[in-house]
């Protein structure tokens, strides 16, 4: 098979990992190829998340790239490229890092003058990508491409071009206590098919001793911070706390989680668009259940939303 790499994005390990990839399926007889952006977008995700500093961040996207492991078959992205894409088109591309960008956690938010003038920067870069990608595809007379990420604005467009060219994909992430290699086929970074899929699957199977004593290794990890690999580790300096409440009825702690990666995926999607209505369902069936009311209650906020992210605030 001739099978198709690229990462865009130079964010490690993700480079070497695809590039592990690419030299295992070498390895096994088949022809291997690559996508690479050589500073030759207008704008992309990274120079968005830290404005200002476009010779550096390029320069670091450079040497980090698969460039830097490998000549062989290596193709750059040509600026010069591009394909017009309906409007509908280029704001699904850009939709998740637009969200992201912007850090989004409000469903009315996702119309915001913010948000629509970040999908507008982003067009050209998405259309370029996708005319290279398919370009790429054809010329080299792929079989099938493996990818980084899938989602942000220029992977979306090169999983866009696999698509419109009829060719099967694969991205590649890191998995969340990052150890091995995520592999969601034809799907991005942040589909739950997969997932699903095995869950449908072993659902009926219990674990056996040994892969009871790996999960329960790698949660450990995590609530005694001993997990350094995370892309980001929260709450590294806890301390232990008493209840700070004295309320009636059982204590109820509540800790949503971050969304604006997400809003853009269709598999993450619920009935519920706003947190507090889901806060007052979970209290309001607790308090049936086993007493007790909102004064002993405790709403815990995702670390993030009080961090700096590249140039966004909290």
């Amino acid at each position: 098979m001739r099978i198709g790499f690229s990462t865009i994005f130079s964010y490690r390990p993700h480079v070497q990992q695809v590039y592990y990839l690419s030299k295992q399926l070498k390895n096994a007889g088949h022809d291997v190829f690559y996508l690479n952006c050589n500073s030759s977008l207008p704008t992309c995700y990274t120079l968005e998340l830290r404005p200002n500093n476009r010779l550096k961040e390029c320069l670091k996207c450079q040497v980090g790239s698969l460039k830097s492991y490998t000549k062989e078959n290596l193709t750059f992205i040509n600026k010069d490229c591009q394909e017009q894409l309906s409007p509908d088109l280029l704001d699904k591309l850009t939709q998740s890092s637009s969200y992201t960008l912007s850090r989004i956690e409000d469903p009315k938010d996702i119309s915001s003058k913010q948000v629509i003038e970040l999908q507008k920067k982003l067009h050209p870069t998405v259309e370029i990508v996708y005319a290279n990608g398919k370009k790429w595809i054809k010329d080299n007379e792929l079989d099938y491409v493996f990818f980084f990420n899938g989602r942000m604005d220029a992977t979306n467009a090169l999983k866009q071009a696999c698509e419109n060219s009829e060719i099967q994909y694969c991205s590649v992430e890191r998995p969340l206590f990052a150890n091995g290699l995520q592999l969601n086929f034809n799907e991005n970074c942040l589909s739950l098919k997969t997932l699903s899929d095995l869950q449908n699957k072993y659902i009926d199977k219990a674990l056996t001793h040994d892969q009871a004593s790996q999960a329960a290794s790698l949660i450990t990890s995590r609530f005694i911070n001993k997990n350094n690999l995370e892309w980001r580790s929260f709450n590294k300096n806890s301390v232990n706390e008493s209840w700070p409440t004295q309320g009636s009825g059982k204590k109820i702690l509540i800790m949503p989680s971050s969304r604006n990666e997400v809003w853009s995926e269709f598999d993450w999607r619920n009935d519920w668009l706003e947190f507090p209505q889901i806060f007052e369902k979970i209290i309001e069936k607790i308090s049936q259940t086993y007493g007790g009311d909102y004064s002993n209650c405790i709403l815990r906020s995702h670390p993030i939303w009080a961090q700096n992210v590249g140039g966004m605030d909290g």
